[in-house]
């Protein structure tokens, strides 16, 4: 979402997923490029917008600039999500257990998909 807050797009989006019943995580990448102070103004803002409860929106900075901040943050909170949605759908979620450990192994300063944070 851009900063200007949320687009007529993404409300629609929201409403289709709303319909279908389905989990719901809204992640707001690029965090990193806000003032701290600004980081959890955007993520509040967001949820108010768009009718949803604070644990519904989270913010991330998945492949931070390097001059901002150290690490990427917010990548174990959405990969937790995942696997509970997947294990609360009454599904195994031992294969993407594996994908997101196996990224692990791979992600260097990129964060996909499985940098800290």
């Amino acid at each position: 979402m851009p900063r200007e807050g949320v687009r007529q797009r993404e409300r629609d989006e929201l409403a289709h997923v709303r319909r279908r019943h389905k989990p719901l995580l809204v992640v707001l990448n690029k965090l990193d490029t806000l003032r701290p102070d600004d980081r959890e103004r955007m993520v509040a803002d967001t949820a108010a917008k768009l009718g949803l409860s604070a644990e519904s929106v989270v913010g991330a900075a998945f492949d931070p600039l390097p001059v901002l901040v150290d690490a990427p943050s917010g990548v174990g909170l959405v990969q937790a999500w995942l696997l509970d949605a997947v294990a609360s759908a009454g599904r195994d979620p031992h294969g993407l257990r594996a994908f997101l450990e196996a990224g692990r192994g791979r992600a260097g300063r990129s964060g996909a998909p499985g940098a800290a944070g």
